[in-house]
């Protein structure tokens, strides 16, 4: 992460259910908004197993799908940069953020990322 990104912390755990955090933005925004993702099973921090890549799948209220890996996984932590093709439309983007290796997915769940016009 570079120093003049804005960075947004959230916790999701794989198995607890819950309201799905929400990360706000502005619509346009390009890369300057980073989520750090700590990510927990049952309360307990899972540390991304080696092989395996952490992946945003958003849609946007338009209907239209934006795919992008994690900028970086460190430990416990993926780091999710926002684009601007993620935040191009106003409006509840719904997200899931998976872990995978090559077609298995091992987990995902949801946030939510309000994008407001500038």
């Amino acid at each position: 992460m570079e120093e003049q990104q804005i960075l947004q912390k959230i916790n999701l755990d794989f198995a607890r259910a819950g309201i799905p955090p929400r990360v706000f933005a502005k619509q346009g925004d390009n890369n300057m908004r980073v989520v750090a993702v700590s990510l927990y099973n049952d309360g307990k921090a899972y540390k991304v197993p080696g092989g395996y890549a952490v992946n945003v799948s958003a849609k946007k209220p338009d209907g239209k799908s934006v795919y992008n890996p994690a900028t970086e996984v460190a430990g416990n932590v993926a780091y999710i940069t926002l684009t601007q093709q993620m935040l191009a439309v106003r409006g509840i983007v719904s997200a899931e953020i998976e872990v995978v290796r090559g077609a298995d997915t091992v987990s995902y769940t949801h946030l939510t990322l309000p994008t407001i016009l500038r």
